[in-house]
Formats: structure tokens, sequence, C-alpha cells
């Protein structure tokens, strides 16, 4: 998520974040389904082979695909001028360069690469073995103790947690599905049992389609009931629906009540 953060605007991440998220759960819930009937028509072995391979491919692709993208991000900046000379700079530099300009306020003036958001990675970005970066290397300890810090933020601990509840529901489900749907009175194939999966599916494709609008058009609201003041809190109220959902769905499954 970090990585999403520094690589795109503000106003595209939440779009990225969501896309990922969905891939991430819509793995999890088509894995059930293929690794069923592989189990039912050849063999269960065949779904950890299955990985591997997956698994292989995903990784020549990241090494092979993905370039090389760290570099200093240091920025030209002017200090603060008078405001009587101001003016008089932010002529002289939009001579030099208009497209040089990214923000220009009467407290500072900063000025971005021109070719931020036009380049194109070099083929040497490609390659597997780079050249040690020292740099990057005294800091190493820096950036993995970084994230551990942030997550005891109490916003980023209770997101953490939502998402590890969601996830860990979702691993009881998978880990308990084939005991319970493969015994009396059902008497499922592991085919059978997979295709139970579809309901997780169905779901996933209807929270995609509906929690983002959902989210935004709540926000929405709440803001103007607030005087124009956007908290990050008003977003909880659109989970509430879910919540619930998946409260009921958690109950029914766990009581064992012969629903099907």
């Amino acid at each position: 998520m970090l990585a999403f953060t520094c690589t795109f605007p503000a106003s595209s991440c939440v779009v990225h974040i969501k896309m990922i998220s969905w891939c991430y759960f819509m793995g999890l819930f088509v894995g059930p389904i293929i690794s069923g009937n592989i189990a039912a028509h050849v063999s269960w072995r065949w779904f950890f082979w299955a990985c591997t391979i997956a698994q292989s491919t995903n990784m020549i692709f990241m090494a092979t695909l993905l370039p090389e993208s760290r570099r200093p991000r240091e920025m030209q900046y002017i200090p603060p001028l008078p405001s009587n000379d101001l003016d008089e700079t932010v002529i002289e530099v939009e001579k030099a360069s208009a497209s040089q300009i990214e923000t220009i306020s009467h407290d500072e003036i900063v000025l971005s690469d021109e070719y931020l958001g036009r380049g194109r990675p070099r083929l040497t970005q490609f390659n597997p073995f780079q050249p040690l970066d020292h740099v990057a290397a005294r800091t190493v300890l820096r950036h993995i103790l970084t994230p551990v810090q942030l997550f005891f933020y109490p916003i980023v601990f209770w997101a953490a947690m939502s998402m590890g509840a969601a996830a860990n529901a979702l691993l009881a489900v998978n880990l308990t599905q084939s005991q319970a749907l493969a015994a009396p009175p059902y008497n499922w194939t592991p085919g059978d049992v997979g295709f139970a999966n579809f309901a997780l599916v169905v779901g996933g494709v209807i929270g995609l389609a509906v929690a983002g609008p959902w989210s935004d058009w709540v926000i929405m609201l709440a803001t103007k009931k607030n005087n124009g003041i956007r908290e990050p809190e008003m977003r909880l109220i659109a989970m509430y629906p879910f919540i619930a959902a998946a409260r009921v769905g958690l109950v029914v499954r766990t009581s064992q009540i012969f629903w099907i």
C-alpha cells in the first residue's frame, strides 16, 4: 500500500488500492473452485503443481518486466521571497521554463522535473541485477522499522485488524467447508464443494461495484451535514450494511444450520 501512495497521485490512489484488494480476494474466492475440481477430476497433488507453475511464472515476470524505479527525489527549492519580489521571480521562471512550475504561492516556489510523468524506463532498469546503491543500503534498517512504527498508529492498526478479521473469516470458511459439506447429509464431492465458492465470487463482484460509490455517497452526505468539513471517520458509516451481512453469514455458517 505504501508503494501505491508513492507511485500514484492521491486522486487515483484509492482506485488502484481497491483494484489490488479486489484481485487479492478474488484469487482467494476462485482458488477453492479450481482446486476442488482439480481434486475431483485429476488429483489433489496437481493443485500444488499448478500453484508452483503459477508462482514461478509470476516470479519470472517480476524479475524481467518490472523496472528498477528507485531514484533520488530531491526537488529544486527556492527559499521564500518577499511579496514584492515574487511577481518578478515568477515572470523570470515562466520565461525560463513554464513546464517546470509545480506550485507557486506567496510562501514558496517549488520546481519539479519537466520530464515528470512523461518519461520511460531505460532498458538497463530491467536488468535483474542492479549496482549497489550505498545510500539505500545505509537506510535499510530505517525502511524495516518504519512500517512497524506506522503499524501502531491507531487508524493504521484499526485498518489492519479489520483487514485481518475479514481474511480470517474467509480462511475459516475455506478450512471447514470441505468437512462440513462432504459429510452427511450433503455428501458433496470436492468439485461440488468448490462450486459453492461461486457465492463468494458473486459477493466480491457486488462489493466492488457497490462499496466505492456507496462510500463516496455516504461521506458526501455526512460532509454536507457537518458544514462542509470532511472527516475520515465518516466512511465508517458505509461499512454498517456489510458488517451486518458478514455477521449473518458467519452465524449461519458456524451454527451448522441445514439451509442448503
